[in-house]
């Protein structure tokens, strides 16, 4: 089980990369395929590979021999790093669901801020969204609704 989530947040660490990246750049995302931003050819599936294409490919691009930066490398590992602290903290699905959304959505606004020294509104508003949901959880929320609302007759 540790190797699936190993693999899955290096996973998540390089889409969190990719998907900082065309937002800085002003790319469109979620419609095309990952490409080299140096030569903007279309990467092969052995090329998106976390960590091990960093690897097999000498931290260049195939096509144009770019240098590809150290940083690729250390979001995907810290993106690993990230998930298993999830699965170790996490005591349910909901838990490990609610925590991964929230620090991968911290890790993009993160990776976004160092580049541009600002972050998208809408990432800091589903940061908070997710920190919300996840601090009331399922009947929770609904305790809170409605016993606040008569506490303050009786105290």
């Amino acid at each position: 089980m540790i190797f699936f989530i190993i693999i899955l947040g290096a996973c998540l660490g390089s889409f969190c990369t990719s998907l900082a990246s065309r937002i800085i750049e002003k790319k469109l995302f979620f419609i095309s395929r990952s490409f080299c931003f140096s030569c903007d050819t279309k990467l092969k599936y052995y090329e998106i590979i976390p960590i091990f294409s960093y690897i097999f490919l000498k931290a260049k691009c195939q096509t144009c021999k770019c240098h590809l930066s150290i940083s690729l490398l250390i979001n995907e590992i810290l993106g690993a790093i990230l998930l298993i602290l999830v699965y170790s903290l996490s005591q349910n699905f909901y838990d490990f669901l609610f925590l991964s959304l929230f620090l991968f959505n911290l890790f993009l606004l993160s990776l976004i801020d160092i580049k541009l020294k600002a972050v998208p509104q809408i990432l800091l508003w589903s940061a908070f969204l997710f920190a919300f949901f996840y601090a009331f959880r399922e009947s929770e929320i609904l305790h809170f609704l409605i016993f606040k609302e008569f506490s303050g007759g009786f105290l």
